[in-house]
């Protein structure tokens, strides 16, 4: 999986993701007046990097320990994979 390298931010307009050099990689967009307003989905998509790093490492943990087939893993492998587009 190839993807810009995080961490991401939310630009100062808060609508743009930059990445930490501060180029823009994405723009938040909302449906008109529904509900999550464009701030809210820029800083659901600035935390991906770290979500997807986060689900890793709890896989990472539960094969270590022997659990890799609990339910917090197979939320964390459909996670990881929706990620990648899989």
């Amino acid at each position: 999986m190839k993807h810009t390298r995080g961490p991401w931010h939310v630009m100062s307009n808060e609508r743009f993701i930059s990445d930490d050099t501060g180029i823009c990689i994405a723009e938040a967009f909302d449906r008109g007046s529904e509900i999550p307003s464009v701030s809210d989905n820029a800083h659901l998509i600035a935390a991906a990097p770290d979500l997807l790093a986060a689900c890793k490492f709890v896989i990472y943990s539960l094969e270590a320990q022997g659990d890799g087939n609990t339910d917090m893993a197979i939320l964390c492998w459909a996670a990881i994979k929706k990620a990648k587009g899989e």
